[in-house]
């Protein structure tokens, strides 16, 4: 915009550096015979033919340089306005001074609009304060910060994105001065909505799920075969009467380390473990438990083998507390597992 704004001016001083020139060679033009001899002539009508040659040629090459940088210009502005993400540039106040494409599609609003807004009315008022804090410590320390807040529409819909600032210098009004930078911030706008919705949906499905196990006395388990890491859910621990979160071994080393199993039953648990393991057969066992603080219960333990080209790569399993059932509500459950 700088060289637009001073393309008339520069016209102007060339212009008047040009009659300069001319009104200072006045004197040396007087010197010049009123009749010049046919040679004379020959040889400056030569000259100044080359220099008109030259003088094409110079614009020609001019011509092709503008047309490049043109294009450049055109596919810069392509790749600004039309990035995958909004860019913006804030002035000291938060102002916004120039918007990308994508940043005015998800305002919802028109680009004149938007330039010298402040870039806090389009900000949810409930996050408004984590706005303020975070660019409040980008101004007394500089450094670049991102977070997560909650910006409005112009049609008043919300829409998550992250938001990441860095400083920068504003160029000067005056092209030709280095000097007046105001500091400025280059600002990324990225809608993260569906990631956000995405993160409510699975906290919502795990509080569901934490919920059912508390009910029905159900634990479920993970344990990844390549790396020998075991996971447990909050239920399978209270089963255990062990601490949410405590470090487990593998089923393995669990039958060795815990004594929850009577002897006679650890053949059988190590046995469908190792088919399961080794043949891809799931298994549906019942039992006596002793939990860590030495409750007694009746558990049923049931296992699924995950396969990737033929291998064994996870087991996914289930703990039941059948204590409180009676033997024929356990035949009865039994029978329908089988079914299954």
């Amino acid at each position: 915009m700088n060289s637009q704004g001073n393309g008339p001016k520069k016209a102007a001083e060339l212009r008047w550096r040009a009659e300069e020139i001319v009104l200072g060679k006045g004197a040396r033009l007087e010197e010049i015979p009123e009749v010049l001899s046919p040679r004379d002539m020959r040889q400056t009508l030569h000259e100044l033919r080359v220099y008109q040659i030259e003088l094409e040629m110079q614009n020609e090459e001019l011509r092709r340089v503008q047309i490049g940088l043109d294009a450049a210009r055109a596919h810069y502005f392509d790749l600004y306005d039309l990035a995958p993400v909004g860019y913006c540039i804030l002035s000291l106040e938060g102002l916004i001074l120039e918007i990308n494409l994508t940043a005015v599609t998800l305002l919802g609003a028109s680009r004149a609009s938007l330039i010298k807004q402040p870039i806090t009315r389009f900000i949810l008022k409930d996050d408004q304060d984590n706005y303020y804090r975070q660019r409040k410590r980008f101004l007394e320390g500089g450094e670049p910060w991102t977070c997560d807040l909650r910006m409005v529409r112009k049609d008043g819909t919300t829409f998550w994105v992250n938001l990441s600032a860095t400083p920068a210098q504003d160029p000067p009004a005056n092209s030709e001065s280095d000097a007046g930078h105001a500091p400025v911030s280059r600002v990324v706008l990225s809608d993260i909505t569906e990631r956000k919705h995405a993160e409510k949906a699975l906290k919502r499905s795990e509080t569901l799920l934490r919920t059912t196990q508390q009910l029905t006395h159900v634990g479920s388990w993970e344990w990844d075969v390549q790396t020998q890491t075991t996971f447990w859910t909050e239920e399978t621990y209270r089963i255990h009467d062990l601490g949410l979160g405590e470090a487990v071994p593998g089923p393995e080393h669990l039958l060795r380390s815990l004594k929850c199993y009577r002897p006679e039953d650890l053949p059988v648990i190590r046995a469908a473990f190792q088919r399961c393991l080794e043949k891809g057969e799931p298994y549906d066992l019942e039992f006596p438990f002793t939990t860590a603080k030495g409750r007694q219960l009746r558990i049923r333990m049931l296992a699924e083998p995950v396969m990737e080209d033929g291998k064994v790569v996870r087991v996914v399993g289930f703990i039941m507390d059948i204590t409180d059932l009676q033997p024929r509500d356990r035949a009865s459950d039994a029978m329908s597992s089988a079914g299954r």
